[in-house]
C-alpha cells in the first residue's frame, strides 16, 4: 500500500448534519478529502432528511458548539473555515467571534443556508443591516440567488446587492438559482468583478450543491490559491459533482 506523508492543511467546517451525506458535514469533509485536504467538523444541528425529505432538526447548543470548536483550535493549526448552516443570527456571531478572537488570520467562508434543497425553510433570515455587523469578519460570502435577495430584501437588483456587500468582504454570487444567467457564477473581489460561466451544457440538480461548492473552494483557498483560481477551481469540482449521475445524490471526485 503506498503512502503519502506530505502533511494536508486542515479545514474546519462548521454546519449541520444530513444523513444522506449529500449536503451538510459529511458532504464537506467527502469534498474536502477529495481535493487535498483535511477536513475538520463541529456539528450545529441534527436535521432528519435524505435528498428528497426533511423532517425536522435538533439544534446543538451554542456552549456545546463553543467546546466543539475551542477543542480542535487547541489542537490545531486552523487558518481556514467554512460556516454553514447555524441557528440565527446570535449563535453566529458567537462562532465567528470565538474563531476571530484566537485564529486571528483565519479565513471564514460563510455560507449562509436560508432552507433545505428539500423544502424546509429554517426560522433564519439576516437582513443586510443584520450581515453588516459580521462582513468585516468574514473572508467570503458565497449566497445563491435566493439568498441574496433575502439579504437585500429586494429581488428584483441582485447585482446590486452584491456591490453593497462587496464593501465589506468578497462575495461569491452563486449562479445554481439565477433564472437569467443559469449556472454562472460573479465573484465580487475587491473592487473587481469576474463572471465565471459553465464549461458544460447539462447539468443534473443536486441536493447539498451550495455546501459542496463552498467547501471545495475553502479547500482550494487552503491549498493556496488566490481567490479568483480556488472559485475556477471550486467551480471545476461542481461541475463534475453536477454531471456525476442524474440523481439528486451526486458523486465526489476530481477530474
Amino acid at each position: 500500500m503506498q503512502t503519502n506523508d506530505t502533511i494536508r492543511p486542515y479545514v474546519l467546517t462548521i454546519a449541520g448534519y444530513d444523513g444522506s451525506s449529500g449536503a451538510g458535514l459529511t458532504a464537506d469533509i467527502k469534498t474536502m478529502e477529495q481535493i487535498g485536504v483535511y477536513g475538520l467538523s463541529v456539528c450545529t444541528a441534527i436535521t432528519v432528511q435524505h435528498e428528497s425529505v426533511f423532517k425536522t432538526v435538533k439544534w446543538i447548543d451554542i456552549d456545546l458548539i463553543k467546546q466543539q470548536i475551542i477543542l480542535l483550535i487547541r489542537k490545531y493549526p486552523i487558518d481556514f473555515c467554512k460556516i454553514g448552516l447555524v441557528e440565527n443570527e446570535q449563535i453566529l456571531q458567537t462562532i465567528i467571534h470565538l474563531l476571530t478572537d484566537n485564529c486571528p488570520d483565519v479565513k471564514i467562508v460563510l455560507d449562509p443556508v436560508f432552507s433545505a434543497s428539500a423544502g424546509f425553510n429554517f426560522d433564519y433570515n439576516l437582513g443586510y443591516n443584520d450581515y453588516q455587523n459580521i462582513l468585516n469578519k468574514i473572508y467570503l460570502l458565497t449566497p445563491n440567488a435566493h439568498e441574496l435577495a433575502q439579504i437585500g430584501e429586494d429581488s428584483k437588483d441582485l447585482m446590486l446587492t452584491a456591490k453593497k456587500l462587496m464593501q465589506y468582504c468578497n462575495v461569491l454570487y452563486k449562479g445554481g438559482h439565477n433564472e437569467n444567467q443559469k449556472g454562472t457564477d460573479i465573484l465580487f473581489e475587491g473592487s473587481n468583478i469576474h463572471i465565471l460561466e459553465p464549461k458544460e451544457q447539462i447539468y443534473y440538480e443536486k441536493h447539498g450543491s451550495g455546501c459542496v461548492l463552498s467547501a471545495a473552494l475553502v479547500s482550494y483557498l487552503a491549498l493556496g490559491c488566490e481567490l479568483l483560481d480556488a472559485s475556477k477551481s471550486a467551480k471545476d469540482y461542481i461541475s463534475s459533482f453536477l454531471i456525476s449521475n442524474d440523481r439528486l445524490l451526486g458523486y465526489h471526485f476530481l477530474k
